[in-house]
């Protein structure tokens, strides 16, 4: 037979006596002392802390006493072997430690509250401890772009460890690993690289967790520079050259020690070098040949050595030869009537803006006009001035084959048909000047300053004939 008694407190003990009633006659009772289910209802919270990684805490709220009685609270770690605790049920501090457990394992948790003997259905909880960590990390190998990670194995429950650092390029990668030890190669060379190593239990599950990670910074070794960036010509000039370049700091892969340009005339074995400090991005290269083709190369340096090379090709311009000192000037070394002879001599021009090509010998009677233009009145073109103004005698020539010096007579020539420059006869008893105009190429060109004035001899062939 079965009765069901409802409205009861949970937890209190009740008496109950039964009787067997028959035609209004009671048997004697029979007592029966039970007690019902105490229930839980608290709030509870795990607590670990990755510097506690062996001490697991529980922490709850009271159960309200209005609808239960209990006199205590139980609480015990499942599956272990060690033992479980208990708190009155009015006891204020609600805290309750587990020590000397294990790092990094996952922990089931089994709360009731417990009235004269009888235990309320529990409330289960799963807690990880945090995992030891590593300790020391140890670098056995460092290259310039390859480092080489150990650490300890530490105590307790793990699956793994989670290496972090930052590349150069400012990606954080992240790896995992389940040995003690991993290697990073394709590193920037003199960079510092901090790492981070996390030890790692509950891999892959829901109760993953990290412990407390340990950093420590490495440099990388020193490596040859990087090539160097926007070699570029900024001035060129017939004989020298201002080359400017560049190299980011992230390419030096050290501490740079200098620049070094080669340079050689494009084809040529005979090299030639100049060295530039570590912080100099510009510099001027002189005693150049004009209108070559020259090749520059230039490397930055560490103490490990070159790095690529950043290479150009210029050619250099031809430029009008140097303007002639005021006192070098051709003279006047002969005359008759329709001729005169003048002297000058090769080293009137110097050859360091290109090679003298030709030469052409100017000359006027009235020097007070214009004569720098390139194109020049030819003898035919001045027959129409009572003055002569500056006029070209010939096509540019070269007279120096073997010599020095060279004595060139103006006047010998019969230019009553010609075309073009020519050497047509002075006029007798005329004052003239002279000068000398040198020639690196056709619009390349620079005058000496006009001679002294020399007159040509007076015709006196009419006045023998009477």
């Amino acid at each position: 037979m079965t009765c069901m008694i409802s409205d009861l407190k949970s937890g209190e003990l009740y008496s109950f006596l039964f009787y067997v009633v028959s035609h209004s006659l009671r048997s004697e009772g029979i007592g029966l002392q039970t007690r019902t289910k105490p229930v839980i209802d608290s709030v509870i919270h795990i607590v670990t802390d990755e510097q506690e990684t062996k001490t697991l805490g529980i922490k709850y709220t009271p159960t309200p006493i209005r609808n239960v009685v209990f006199d205590r609270y139980r609480f015990q770690l499942s599956g272990t072997n060690i033992p479980a605790q208990e708190k009155l049920q009015n006891d204020t501090n609600r805290l309750v430690i587990f020590d000397d457990l294990i790092p990094g394992r996952l922990y089931n948790i089994s709360i009731w509250t417990v009235s004269g003997g009888v235990y309320s259905v529990p409330i289960d909880r799963q807690a990880r401890l945090y995992p030891e960590s590593v300790g020391e990390i140890m670098a056995p190998k460092i290259t310039d772009t390859e480092i080489t990670l150990t650490w300890n194995v530490p105590d307790g429950d793990k699956d793994g460890y989670e290496v972090q650092y930052q590349d150069h390029e400012g990606n954080l990668i992240k790896n995992v690993t389940i040995l003690n030890r991993i290697s990073y190669n394709g590193l920037r060379p003199h960079h510092n690289y901090t790492f981070l190593v996390s030890v790692l239990s509950g891999y892959d599950t829901s109760t993953t967790i990290r412990g407390r990670p340990v950093s420590r910074t490495f440099h990388t070794l020193e490596s040859v520079p990087g090539k160097v960036n926007n070699f570029i010509a900024v001035h060129v000039k017939p004989n020298m050259i201002t080359l400017q370049w560049s190299l980011p700091s992230s390419e030096q892969n050290g501490i740079l020690t200098g620049f070094v340009i080669t340079y050689f005339v494009k084809g040529s074995l005979f090299h030639q070098y100049e060295k530039f400090g570590p912080s100099v991005v510009e510099g001027v290269i002189k005693n150049l040949l004009p209108g070559k083709t020259y090749v520059f190369e230039i490397q930055a340096h560490t103490k490990v050595g070159p790095g690529g090379k950043a290479t150009l090709e210029q050619i250099l311009p031809l430029g009008a030869p140097p303007l002639p000192a005021s006192n070098v000037f051709p003279i006047n070394v002969g005359k008759s009537s329709t001729t005169a002879k003048v002297q000058f001599r090769k080293n009137f021009f110097s050859h360091s803006h290109g090679p003298v090509t030709g030469y052409a010998v100017i000359v006027a009677e009235d020097d007070s006009l214009d004569s720098k233009q390139q194109k020049l009145p030819s003898w035919n073109d001045v027959q129409k001035y009572s003055r002569w103004p500056p006029y070209q005698v010939s096509e540019p020539f070269y007279p120096f084959n073997g010599t020095s010096s060279v004595e060139y007579i103006i006047g010998t020539e019969d230019c009553t048909n010609a075309k073009g420059y020519c050497n047509g006869p002075l006029k007798p008893g005329t004052s003239y000047k002279v000068k000398v105009r040198a020639f690196t190429a056709p619009e390349k060109f620079t005058d000496t300053v006009y001679s002294y004035t020399f007159q040509t001899e007076t015709d006196n062939t009419a006045m023998l004939a009477e």
